[in-house]
């Protein structure tokens, strides 16, 4: 073997070492909004940046968490699966109660592609909630979560129903909004959402969880 192309294998053996039985592959490590400023109320409103993409809600907004407070997204292996590898920031959070008026938007600056969304105690065990999205969407990931331990189901027609749900979907296409309905009224529910960085972004993400898990260890 060329030293060249050992000396490329023994650099990858070792990157193999230090993250594990493999590397992670790069589009694990999503990037979640930083929600910046939110004006709750009937006609509310929250805007903030994921990376370079802004983002903005518009919709019913009965509170919301931009800049620290209590880290609802517990536990975190919840909102983890092979396709996201990192929990939503406790600081960040959008929190909705549905009724009327009902309908919600999520706009991006930019077309993104296959974003995603963490949803934080969709419903109760007692009275459902039904999501309908103006995308399709996969579920990735469920669990417990903060308030307790129910379910969520997709339904036909992009239907997300919860019964004090916890966990993240995925849409699937390319797109610059994403919208919903959310017809049953409840105290409260949490919504975050992230993109696949930019792999320049990717990789300072890895390097971020990888220094975190040694000062774990």
């Amino acid at each position: 073997m060329h030293a060249s192309m050992i000396g490329r294998s023994l650099a990858a053996a070792s990157v193999g070492l230090l993250c594990g039985a493999a590397p992670l592959a790069r589009a694990n490590f999503v990037q979640w909004a930083d929600w910046t400023t939110a004006m709750t109320g009937i006609s509310g409103s929250a805007s903030g940046t994921i990376g370079s993409v802004g983002v903005t809600f518009s919709g019913e907004l009965w509170g919301a968490q931009t800049a620290g407070g209590t880290n609802y997204w517990t536990p975190a292996s919840t909102y983890v699966s092979g396709s996201v590898w990192n929990p939503p920031p406790a600081a960040d959070i959008l929190q909705c109660e549905g009724g009327t008026p009902n309908t919600y938007t999520i706009t991006f600056s930019t077309a993104v592609t296959n974003p995603y969304m963490a949803i934080c105690s969709l419903g109760t065990p007692g009275a459902l909630s039904v999501l309908t999205f103006n995308q399709p969407f996969t579920i990735l990931s469920q669990g417990p979560g903060f308030f307790g331990n129910g379910a969520m189901t997709q339904g036909a027609n992009n239907a997300l129903i919860g019964s004090e749900g916890y966990g993240v979907i995925q849409f699937i296409g390319t797109m610059t909004s994403i919208t919903w309905t959310d017809p049953f009224w409840e105290r409260w529910h949490g919504y975050q959402v992230a993109l696949v960085p930019a792999p320049g972004a990717a990789a300072l993400l890895g390097l971020g969880a990888l220094a975190c898990g040694r000062r774990r260890r």
